[in-house]
């Protein structure tokens, strides 16, 4: 099974061990977190087809590179226990967000599932908004396998 991620701009993702520097690849649990979120999981078929995929190994990933893009820093409010409640009286930190613009998309690829398995994959990925952040729309579709592709 083959699970397409199409950027629609940049990629807005930040290393996990480099919160500076951006993720490229997505990491698979990005892809995860946003089916989970486009699921309806009050479907039994959605919720079996999920868990299916969480019990399947890490997935090979085939994609192009992406071109890391300057990375604005904004400085935000902290949100600690004891800070006033108005976000104005807050001492601000600084956060980097850093992207990249990838160059085509990112194939995420796993072992066919059994054939309903697939059509509720493929009904999930269909909401799909983004990957990542809010900002990173995407486009996601989900096929059988193919032979010969190689990663």
């Amino acid at each position: 099974m083959i699970l397409q991620v199409e950027f629609l701009g940049p990629y807005a993702a930040a290393e996990h061990a480099a919160r500076d520097a951006p993720e490229w690849p997505p990491h698979p649990d990005r892809l995860y977190q946003a089916l989970i979120d486009a699921a309806n999981l009050a479907d039994p078929r959605e919720e079996q087809a999920l868990q299916w995929l969480e019990a399947q190994p890490g997935p090979g990933i085939a994609c192009g590179d992406a071109v890391p893009l300057p990375g604005a820093t904004t400085f935000v409010p902290v949100n600690y226990p004891g800070a006033p409640a108005d976000p104005d009286q807050r001492t601000k930190q600084p956060r980097s967000f850093p992207m990249t613009l990838p160059r085509g998309p990112v194939a995420f690829v796993w072992p066919d599932p059994e054939p309903p398995v697939l059509e509720a994959l493929a009904t999930i990925a269909g909401r799909v908004s983004h990957v990542g952040r809010a900002e990173s729309h995407a486009i996601v579709e989900v096929g059988p396998g193919r032979a010969g592709v190689d990663l």
